[in-house]
């Protein structure tokens, strides 16, 4: 799992309308968010109302996503996520990801 540079992280923030403001699965380059959380302790942590990043390993990934979906149906006004995942996969990875909207593919 690579980091991502500041410009993209500014640019992806601009592509969504609003600031991340829950990072999960701390990105290589460390915490890109006040808060910050490891991908077990995001399965454990409320996340309505947040803007997620979330960078995970794919091994892991289909859990956090199950996850993220079962906490946006919540609230799912307010709650929102940029999910990097690996072009191979896409949009198969999961059901849930179908209704989702890419804003960028990187090379």
């Amino acid at each position: 799992m690579g980091g991502i540079i500041p410009t993209e992280w500014g640019r992806l923030q601009d592509l969504c309308g609003r600031s991340f403001t829950l990072e999960a699965v701390t990105d290589a380059m460390g915490p890109l968010c006040a808060q910050s959380c490891s991908g077990m302790e995001f399965m454990q942590h409320e996340v309505q109302g947040n803007h997620v990043w979330l960078n995970a390993p794919l091994e892991d990934l289909r859990g956090l996503l199950d996850h993220y979906l079962a906490q946006k149906a919540l609230s799912p006004h307010d709650t929102s996520a940029c999910i990097l995942v690996p072009k191979r996969v896409g949009p198969r990875l999961h059901p849930g990801m179908q209704g989702m909207r890419l804003l960028v593919e990187f090379n």
